[in-house]
């Protein structure tokens, strides 16, 4: 049971400005759903961060558009005849999309932004005159399921903390136009929808 808050107004308004973050750093990684281990921690007893096998950066993500996470939520109501006011709100969903922009061009980010896998596909040996990777799109992708961290970091060195959000699975719900200039990396943005997991669920796939 908490204590009535007394005193004047700095002394009950509770705020505190070392409580505020921002992600100076941010790694977005993704493992295959069927093959990988969910997390459960992020750090060993050192504070290095362990992250389990199987999990690859998608690389450099856009400073513009980095990463947002953007939840909807769903609430049912109930009216009377006679009130004015809404009688009862009642949540029947809640979902979450993850969107982020990748600008390096990599095996991962190809995966994730054409829905393929390649992890059978091998690029062409450099010693045979050419060092290529070719990807065949399908005509209707593979719907592929990933678990995906999200890794950030606030301070430096010793003080360093890290912002994680962990998504047990997710699948690409949207992808935007892929654009070349002169001025401009390629950009490979994705949306990736979170999809539900029981808690009694295996921590493999």
């Amino acid at each position: 049971m908490t204590t009535p808050l007394t005193g004047a107004f700095d002394a009950v308004k509770g705020h505190d400005g070392s409580n505020i973050r921002k992600v100076l750093q941010q790694a977005v990684l993704l493992a295959p759903w069927e093959t990988s281990t969910a997390m459960s921690t992020l750090v060993n007893a050192t504070n290095d961060a362990v992250i389990p096998a199987g999990y690859l950066s998608v690389g450099i993500l856009s400073k513009d558009a980095a990463l947002t996470a953007t939840p909807a939520l769903t609430i049912n109501t109930v009216s009377g005849y006679g009130y004015g006011q809404t009688l009862r709100r009642d949540s029947s969903a809640r979902d979450l999309t993850v969107a982020f922009t990748m600008i390096e061009s990599r095996r991962r980010a190809f995966e994730v932004y054409y829905g393929i896998d390649l992890s059978a596909v091998a690029a062409t040996p450099a010693a045979g005159g050419k060092n290529e990777l070719i990807i065949d799109e399908p005509d209707r992708p593979e719907t592929l399921y990933w678990r995906m961290l999200c890794l950030g970091t606030d301070g430096d060195g010793a003080n360093t903390i890290y912002i994680a959000d962990f998504y047990p699975k997710v699948t690409l719900t949207d992808v935007a136009a892929l654009a070349s200039s002169e001025t401009d990396p390629r950009q490979y943005a994705v949306t990736m929808g979170a999809t539900w997991t029981p808690p009694s669920a295996p921590r493999t796939g």
